[in-house]
């Protein structure tokens, strides 16, 4: 499989609200809610690393086993791509599909704050 650097989709909206990222895709009409943990990921999501490197960052920076901390990465991505809030690979930032829902969306990652 080949590497990929996940990217969040050019044009979404992301707004911080009470301690929670707010996404919101206009053109699928969905408004997604993100926790700490899921918005650190999310906020990772530049095109520039990837998803081993995310993990990898956050288990430093937590003190926590990567292979556990890569587990959590790799579900939240999936989760990312099966909302179509990441980038489609090699389409840029205007990934197209799905159905229109109107719910409210809550992604979790657990991850410790310490801080």
């Amino acid at each position: 499989m080949a590497v990929t650097r996940p990217q969040v989709r050019s044009d979404l909206d992301v707004a911080d609200v009470d301690g929670e990222r707010v996404v919101y895709d206009a053109r699928r009409q969905e408004l997604h809610f993100l926790n700490y943990s899921a918005a650190l990921v999310f906020g990772f999501c530049d095109g520039t690393v990837t998803a081993k490197e995310i993990a990898a960052g956050i288990a430093d920076a937590y003190e926590m086993p990567t292979d556990e901390v890569d587990e959590q990465v790799d579900r939240l991505l999936r989760e990312f791509r099966k909302k179509q809030l990441l980038a489609s690979r090699g389409r840029g930032g205007n990934a197209t599909g799905g159905e229109r829902r109107d719910e409210r969306e809550l992604i979790r990652m657990e991850v410790p704050h310490n801080y």
